[in-house]
């Protein structure tokens, strides 16, 4: 299997999750959702939505070191932002990253 380099791997999309955010959020804090969930179901919701966040927001900077260690500073911002999104699966995407030689 051959090495990839930083223009075959990149982190995943940023439009693509928004919709799943925006549902995620009206389910939170739409009171259509509250009625329908009712109150304990759209706490769950909002809970969720809190943890899901924070999650990611250590995944982006854990990801974010993780891209200046294998050389590539300047995309360290452009993984967090994506990695604060998707999550997890941008770790996979970084360990296909070439590291960048010494030389």
């Amino acid at each position: 299997m051959g090495t990839k380099s930083s223009d075959t791997v990149r982190p995943l999309p940023f439009l693509v999750a928004v919709p799943l955010y925006a549902g995620l959020g009206a389910l939170a804090f739409s009171k259509p959702a509250a009625e329908r969930l009712g109150a304990n179901g759209q706490k769950i919701a909002q809970a969720s939505l809190g943890a899901l966040l924070a999650t990611h927001a250590g995944e982006a900077a854990l990801i974010s070191r993780r891209v200046r260690k294998r050389g590539y500073p300047d995309q360290a911002g452009k993984w967090a932002r994506s990695t604060l999104l998707w999550g997890f699966p941008n770790h996979l995407r970084v360990g296909r990253l070439a590291p960048v030689s010494a030389e």
